[in-house]
C-alpha cells in the first residue's frame, strides 16, 4: 500500500515548495490506472493513497514545470498483511531517466510474525556466515582482494606490491562455485581462469617468489622444467607451494592442450563470419589442413599456428573485399548471403547482425517482405548512424571533417580540433536524425532546426539556450539563422579556401551536389583571385570576381555559380554569421544567374531551391541507389530513380527510397537487365 505519495518541486531561487499530492500532479489516464483510494481484491483505502499487487513495475509520468529545477517523491510504503500473501517485498522506487545517475532508494518490506519470514531470515544468516570474509576497510577495489599466502599483506612492503605488479591473480571464489552457480556457469568460468592463468607466465612467477622467499635459489624456476627428483629436495616449507603449483600448472596446460582441436573449429566459425558467408566443406577442410601443415612441417606451437590461421582469415580477398558473382549472360539473383552483406553494408557500413545473418541462413531474404522489414529494422537501429556518416559525409563532402586541415590554424586559432569534432558530430546526428526518425527528405535543406551543444552554441552566437556537452535538437532556430544543410559549420569549411570564403566553391558545391547539375572543368588558363579577403586595393570578393568574369572562357561557368555563392556569403569559413567583412566592408550577397535569375541573400537561395526541388530529389535518388550498389547509374536505373522521386513527392520519407531500392531487380540481382527496365519503363503508371 503506497500511503499518500508527495511530490514536492522545487525551484532555481524560492526553493522547496509546498508538497502536492501525486494524484493531483499526475494525468487523468495515470491517476485512474493507479486507482486511488480502492483496493485491486475488494474494498477502499484512503484518500490519495494506491495499491500494487505482485512483481510488475508500475510506471509514473510526473510532469515538470519549467520552472522547476528538481522534484521529490515521498511516499509511504507498507505491507498490506490483511488482504496481502506471506511475503517478503522489495520496494523500490527507480527514476527512469538518465538524469539524476538513474538513482534508486528501497525498502525490505515483512511481517516478522509469518512463518515465511523466520525461514528467510534464518538463510540470510546461514548465507552471511558462510560467505568468506572479506575486509572492506580500504580504500581502492585492488586493497580488498584478497592476498594469498605467503605473501606479507602489510602495507608499504615488496612483497605486497610485487604481488600486484607481477602476480595480480587468486583464484578464491569456492564459495561462489560450490554453492551458487549451475554447471553451465561453472565450466564458464572455470574456462575463464584457464584462459587468463594459461595466457601468461603466471605460474613460473609465482614459483620465482616462492624460491626466493624460502632461499632455494639453485632451482630452475621455469614450472615446466621441475621434475620430482628437484621438488622433493626442496625445504618442506617451500615443497608444499611448489607441489601446488605443479598441479595447477599441469592442469591448466592439460585443459589448454585437450582445447586445441576446439581453437582450429573457432577460427573456422570465425572465418564464416569474416568472410560473410558459409563456408564450404572444402574451404573447411583446407583451413584445418593450413593449421595441421604448420604444426608437422613447420614444427609451428599451437599458439603461433592459431595465430597464422587467423592471420590467413584476415588477409583473404572474401575479407578485403566485399566480393559478388559476376553475372555471365542474364541476370541472376543474389545468394541470401550475398543480399544479407549487400543490405547491411548499404544500411550500417559493416557486416551483417545475427539476426540478419539468421534470416539469410533461413532462406528468408528472397521474400521482399521479410528484406523491406529488416531494412526497417537496421534504419531504426543506432548503426545507422554509419549511413549518415558515410554516405551523406562523402556526397555532400564533410567526410571525416575531424580530421580536415582545410582551415588555416593562423587566420582561424578557434577551429581547434575539438571544434572540429563537435561540427562533424553535428553534421552526421543532424543527418542520421532526418533517416532514422523517417523525417521528410526535404528537411535536409529546410529543416527549421538543428542540433547545438554548449561549445557549439557559444560558436555560433546561439543565444537562449542552456545546453550541455551532449548534442541537442534545437527548434526554431530560424532567428539565429541555423537549421538545415546549409547551414552546417562544415558545409561551410569544406566550401572555403584556407584564408577566406569561396563563393565559387560554394556555389558549384550547390549546383552540383545539391542540384545535381555538373560543372565544366575550368580552362588551364582560367586564374584565380587572390587568396586573402583583404588587400591593399580596398576591392571585396564579389567586385574582383566581377572583373573575372570578363573573360568569355570563364563567364559562362561562373554565370551559374556565382550567384548561389554569394547567397551564403554572410557565413565565414567557420559557418558563423557575420555582416561585414574583416576590413569593414558590408557584404554583398545579392547576384544573378545567367538565365536573369535573382538571388538576393539566404532568403532568395533557399526559394530558388525550393523551386528546383524536383532537381534535389532526382540527385538524392541518384546518389543513394549508387552508393547501395556501388556504382554508377545506368540507363536500366531510370524506372528505378523516377519510382523513387515519385515517392519523394508524395510521402517524402526516408524509409520508403530504402524499401524501393532493397526490393528493386538492380538491388537483389547480379548483372543489371537493361532491356527489361526499358520495357517496364513504357508502363510505368505511378
Amino acid at each position: 500500500v503506497w500511503k499518500r505519495p508527495m511530490v514536492q518541486f522545487e525551484k532555481q531561487r524560492s526553493g522547496p515548495m509546498e508538497p502536492v499530492p501525486l494524484q493531483q500532479v499526475v494525468s487523468e489516464s495515470v491517476a485512474a490506472r493507479l486507482a486511488f483510494g480502492s483496493h485491486p481484491r475488494g474494498g477502499s483505502v484512503a484518500e490519495q493513497t494506491f495499491v500494487t499487487v505482485g512483481m510488475l513495475p508500475v510506471a509514473v509520468e510526473i510532469p515538470i514545470p519549467e520552472d522547476v529545477v528538481a522534484a521529490h517523491l515521498q511516499v509511504t510504503a507498507e505491507l498490506d498483511v490483511a488482504r496481502g500473501d506471506d511475503c517478503i517485498v522489495r520496494c523500490t522506487i527507480t527514476q527512469l531517466e538518465d538524469t539524476d545517475q538513474g538513482k534508486s532508494v528501497s525498502g525490505l518490506l515483512a511481517n516478522p510474525h509469518y512463518p515465511g519470514f523466520r525461514e528467510w531470515e534464518s538463510g540470510v544468516r546461514e548465507f552471511a556466515r558462510l560467505l568468506p570474509q572479506v575486509s572492506h576497510r580500504e580504500p581502492a577495489p585492488s586493497d580488498r582482494d584478497p592476498i594469498p599466502a605467503p605473501f606479507d599483506t602489510s602495507y608499504n612492503n615488496l612483497e605486497r606490491n610485487l604481488y600486484h605488479t607481477h602476480i595480480r591473480y587468486h583464484r578464491d571464489d569456492k564459495f561462489l562455485v560450490n554453492n551458487m552457480l549451475d554447471d553451465e556457469t561453472r565450466q564458464r568460468l572455470d574456462i575463464a581462469w584457464v584462459d587468463l592463468l594459461g595466457s601468461f607466465r603466471f605460474h613460473d612467477r609465482w614459483l620465482d617468489f616462492v624460491l626466493k622467499k624460502f632461499g632455494s635459489d639453485a632451482v630452475d624456476r621455469r614450472i615446466a622444467d621441475l621434475d620430482d627428483d628437484a621438488v622433493q629436495r626442496l625445504p618442506e616449507q617451500t615443497r608444499t607451494y611448489v607441489r601446488r603449483l605443479q598441479r595447477e600448472y599441469h592442469g591448466i596446460r592439460s585443459a589448454l592442450d585437450a582445447a586445441q582441436s576446439g581453437h582450429v573449429d573457432d577460427v573456422v566459425r570465425f572465418a564464416a563470419r569474416a568472410w560473410r558467408r558459409p563456408l564450404s566443406r572444402e574451404e573447411q577442410q583446407r583451413l584445418h589442413e593450413f593449421y595441421g601443415t604448420l604444426r608437422r612441417n613447420w614444427e609451428a606451437e599451437h599458439h603461433s599456428a592459431i595465430r597464422t590461421l587467423v592471420a590467413r582469415v584476415l588477409t583473404a580477398p572474401d575479407f578485403l573485399y566485399r566480393a559478388e558473382r559476376t553475372a555471365t549472360g542474364r541476370p541472376m539473383p543474389l545468394s541470401d548471403t550475398e543480399l544479407a552483406s549487400r543490405l547491411s553494408y548499404f544500411l550500417w557500413a559493416s557486416m551483417p547482425d545475427d539476426r540478419l545473418r539468421q534470416a539469410a541462413n533461413d532462406g528468408e531474404l528472397r521474400n521482399p517482405d521479410s528484406l523491406a522489414r529488416h531494412a526497417r529494422r537496421m534504419l531504426r537501429d543506432a548503426r545507422s548512424r554509419r549511413l549518415a556518416a558515410e554516405f551523406f559525409g562523402q556526397w555532400f563532402g564533410f567526410y571525416r571533417f575531424d580530421d580536415y586541415r582545410g582551415i588555416d590554424p593562423l587566420r582561424f586559432p578557434e577551429f581547434t580540433p575539438a571544434l572540429r569534432s563537435a561540427m562533424y558530430d553535428q553534421s552526421v546526428t543532424f543527418l542520421h536524425y532526418v533517416i532514422s526518425q523517417d523525417r521528410p527528405m526535404r528537411e535536409i535543406l529546410f529543416a527549421e532546426y538543428t542540433f547545438l551543444n554548449r561549445e557549439l552554441a557559444a560558436h555560433y552566437g546561439v543565444g537562449g539556450v542552456d545546453l550541455g556537452s551532449q548534442l541537442e535538437r534545437i527548434d526554431a532556430v530560424e532567428s539565429n539563422r541555423r537549421g538545415g544543410l546549409l547551414r552546417l559549420g562544415t558545409v561551410m569549411a569544406v566550401t572555403s579556401a584556407p584564408l577566406r570564403t569561396s563563393p565559387v566553391k560554394r556555389g558549384d558545391w550547390i549546383l552540383r551536389r545539391v542540384l545535381g547539375t555538373p560543372v565544366p572543368t575550368p580552362p588551364a588558363d582560367a586564374g584565380s583571385i587572390p587568396a586573402d579577403d583583404v588587400l591593399a586595393d580596398g576591392r571585396t570578393i564579389q567586385q574582383r570576381l566581377k572583373e573575372h568574369r570578363r573573360d568569355t572562357s570563364c563567364q559562362s561557368c561562373h554565370s551559374r555559380i556565382d550567384a548561389l555563392g554569394f547567397a551564403i556569403e554572410n557565413y565565414d569559413p567557420l559557418g558563423r554569421w557575420r555582416e561585414r567583412y574583416r576590413d569593414g566592408q558590408t557584404i554583398d550577397a545579392s547576384g544573378v544567374l545567367g538565365d536573369g535569375t535573382v538571388i538576393d541573400g539566404e532568403a532568395g537561395l533557399y526559394q530558388y531551391l525550393a523551386s528546383n526541388e524536383q532537381r534535389f530529389y532526382r540527385t538524392l535518388c541518384t546518389n543513394l541507389l549508387a552508393y547501395a550498389l556501388g556504382r554508377r547509374e545506368t540507363i536500366g536505373d531510370s524506372l528505378l530513380i523516377d519510382l523513387m522521386v515519385y515517392h519523394l513527392n508524395n510521402d517524402g520519407r526516408f524509409s520508403g527510397l530504402v524499401n524501393l531500392i532493397v526490393c528493386s531487380r538492380q538491388f537483389c540481382y547480379h548483372g543489371s537487365d537493361v532491356k527489361q527496365a526499358v520495357k517496364n519503363r513504357a508502363t510505368l503508371q505511378p
